[in-house]
């Protein structure tokens, strides 16, 4: 009775604890199944949101290529530019130069002109004239192929001072010289000519004033944007690493931020996939151990069942006393039947159904034992496993959002470095064309500064020299006196 009393209790704990670890599986399995349809929810989010963001990456990428496809080919298109504004540039200089010596050589022709004009108006022209048949009258003069000048008498000393004056400006090719020597033979008063030398020297001063200061502001504004242009090309040189750095940082096949993101997100579809897979097993194993204890149950209740019977009935037929002396010398001292003498006393004299019975209900009970084990070792080696993943998902969460954030700083930071090559670039061509619209001015004063310089001097001295030579003349001296 002991012995039953034993099993019973143990079986009801056993029951107890089976029904036990059934209502905390349900509860763990009904929380974890909410907690994975949480997170499948918020899975399927994030990809939704990651589709959404890599088709906007994919259309700003198509933006970038066109972007940059455009200003290759502007960039192409302004060095072509370029070479024909330089070769435009050497073809203008050369006209420039071309038409600086026709104006001097039509200025020269004009004061000849002008020369052969006053000479021929002349009284002693027309006084001449007049004396000669074929100079008679209305007389028009057609230019052919060349001039003859008419020999100006010493006595008239106006005439002598202008050809002195003529020497000095065939020499000297002054077109200010030239214009006194018109004055000289139209018959202007001295004082006349005088102050408009006065007013050619004034004039040659101011221009070489203004041709210093100009060739001093070329100096200057070449200088200053020049500097400029140096700054601005290492400017544009500097943001063009950067822009390599963070487009590396972006792109690179094997550290750029988007192949990390991809690689962790693959992870963290594996560690998902792993959860399922690992909780699908779990669920398989924990509906096959609920089978098995219920069968491994049965039969130890069917077991029980069976050896009370034999008990009761080996009690009924030897006597319960007997029984038990009988059962437990069998135990103690277990010896195999030889024959038998006397009646038929049944299987119970040496119990060996009972002991059979016994030892299929223990060893069923060491099965459900063995059983629960399992389970409890296979329970803890799921919840570690789930533990590991869970960590792993939240490292790659955590690593995932720290990436798209690097990612998002750098594609900005990106942008930025590109609106600032932009207007540098902008910038740097806005130089680039003022200096060519400077240039041919000052290549001009530049080139020919110190030619000019020398020809005005040149030219002022010659009309110091008729200065000189005008205030000289005894009718100058006599016209000083009379207004004296």
């Amino acid at each position: 009775g002991e012995v039953i009393g034993i099993l019973k209790e143990m079986r009801d704990t056993f029951d107890s604890n089976l029904k036990t670890a059934e209502e905390k599986e349900a509860k763990a399995l009904e929380a974890y199944e909410n907690f994975m349809t949480a997170q499948k929810d918020s899975l399927k989010s994030m990809e939704d949101t990651l589709a959404g963001k890599q088709e906007q990456l994919s259309g700003n990428d198509s933006n970038l290529a066109s972007a940059e496809k455009k200003l290759s080919t502007a960039q192409a298109e302004k060095a072509e530019a370029e070479s024909f504004l330089t070769e435009l540039q050497k073809i203008c200089a050369e006209k420039a130069k071309q038409y600086e010596t026709r104006t001097a050589l039509r200025t020269n022709e004009q004061a000849a002109i002008a020369q052969a004009i006053a000479i021929l108006n002349s009284d002693e022209a027309f006084e001449t004239f007049g004396k000669v048949e074929s100079t008679k009258g209305k007389l028009f003069f057609l230019q052919r192929s060349s001039i003859k000048r008419h020999v100006v008498k010493p006595a008239d000393k106006r005439q002598l001072l202008a050809m002195q004056l003529e020497k000095v400006a065939a020499v000297e090719r002054s077109v200010s010289l030239s214009k006194v020597i018109v004055m000289l033979q139209m018959g202007n008063p001295f004082a006349k000519v005088l102050s408009e030398i006065d007013k050619m020297l004034e004039l040659l001063s101011a221009e070489q004033k203004a041709d210093d200061e100009q060739l001093e502001w070329c100096k200057k504004e070449r200088d200053e944007s020049n500097s400029n242009l140096d700054s601005k090309k290492a400017q544009i040189l500097s943001l063009k690493e950067v822009m390599d750095k963070l487009d590396i940082a972006i792109n690179d096949p094997v550290t750029g931020f988007k192949v990390l993101i991809k690689a962790d997100e693959e992870s963290l579809l594996q560690n998902s996939e792993s959860q399922a897979t690992e909780t699908k097993a779990r669920t398989k194993d924990n509906l096959e151990y609920q089978a098995n204890i219920a069968n491994l149950v049965g039969a130890a209740e069917l077991l029980t069942t069976a050896v009370k019977v034999l008990q009761k009935y080996y009690s009924q037929l030897l006597g319960k006393d007997a029984f038990l002396a009988l059962s437990k010398k069998s135990r103690e001292e277990p010896a195999p039947p030889e024959t038998w003498d006397g009646e038929y006393k049944g299987q119970g004299e040496k119990t060996d159904a009972i002991s059979l019975l016994k030892f299929i209900l223990e060893n069923t009970q060491k099965e459900e034992t063995a059983a629960h084990d399992a389970e409890l070792a296979g329970q803890h080696a799921f919840e570690d496993s789930m533990t590991n993943l869970k960590k792993e998902q939240a490292s790659l969460q955590e690593n995932i959002a720290a990436l798209r954030l690097s990612l998002a700083t750098k594609e900005k930071e990106l942008i930025g470095k590109r609106e600032d090559l932009e207007a540098t670039t902008a910038a740097k061509e806005s130089v680039e064309a003022y200096l060519l619209k400077i240039k041919p001015g000052c290549d001009f004063i530049t080139t020919h500064i110190d030619e000019r310089t020398k020809k005005r001097g040149d030219e002022k001295a010659a009309l110091e020299n008729a200065q000189t030579l005008i205030k000289g003349t005894p009718a100058y001296l006599v016209a000083q006196n009379k207004e004296a």
